[in-house]
C-alpha cells in the first residue's frame, strides 16, 4: 500500500493528493470539496479524512462495525493517535507535506496513514475526521477474516 500510494503521489500534479480506496464510494457528490473546505479553516492541518460505511456487500460484522460512522455529526479535531487515524480509504494530504516526508515503504499491509499521521501529530500538526468525507467501504468479510483484518490493522500500528 505504501509504495502503491507514494507512487500514486508522486505522480500526482495538484497541492493536495486524494486517496481513495479503489471499491471505496464517496458518500457525496460534493466529498472533495468537503475535504477541501477543512484547509481553509485549519493553518496547521495535516489531513481531512472520514468515516467508513458498510457498502452494500457488507457482512453482518462489518455492518455492525462500519455503522458508528453514521453516529458522528460534526467534525473532529484529531491530536491523538488512534487505530483508523487518516485511513487512506479515503484521505486528503497536502502533497507539500507527503514530499517532506512520503509514505514508509517499509510498511507492507497497512499502517501506512497510521504512521504518517504519526510523524505530522508529533510535529504539531492536527487532523480533521469529517462526516462529510465519508465513504461506502467493506470487503464483504465474515468473522474470522474480519478479526484477522483487525489484528493485522493492530499490529501495523507497533511496526
Amino acid at each position: 500500500y505504501s509504495h502503491a500510494c507514494n507512487i500514486g503521489a508522486k505522480n500526482s500534479t495538484g497541492r493536495y493528493i486524494c486517496f481513495l480506496s479503489g471499491h471505496s464510494i464517496p458518500k457525496s457528490d460534493k466529498f472533495f470539496e468537503y475535504g477541501m473546505a477543512n484547509f481553509n479553516r485549519h493553518e496547521k492541518l495535516a489531513g481531512v479524512y472520514g468515516p467508513v460505511l458498510p457498502s452494500q456487500n457488507a457482512s453482518w460484522i462489518e455492518i455492525i462495525y462500519y455503522s458508528f460512522g453514521h453516529l458522528q455529526r460534526s467534525a473532529k479535531i484529531i491530536t491523538k493517535l488512534k487505530m483508523g487515524i487518516l485511513g487512506n480509504t479515503n484521505s486528503l494530504i497536502p502533497k507539500d507535506l507527503w514530499e517532506k516526508h512520503p509514505f514508509n515503504e517499509k510498511i507492507k499491509n497497512s499502517g501506512e496513514d497510521y504512521h504518517w499521521a504519526k510523524y505530522y501529530l508529533e510535529r504539531g500538526f492536527l487532523i480533521i475526521k469529517s462526516p462529510w468525507f465519508a465513504v461506502y467501504h467493506s470487503h464483504g468479510f465474515g468473522l474470522l477474516n474480519f478479526i484477522k483484518q483487525w489484528l493485522g490493522w493492530k499490529k501495523s500500528l507497533t511496526d
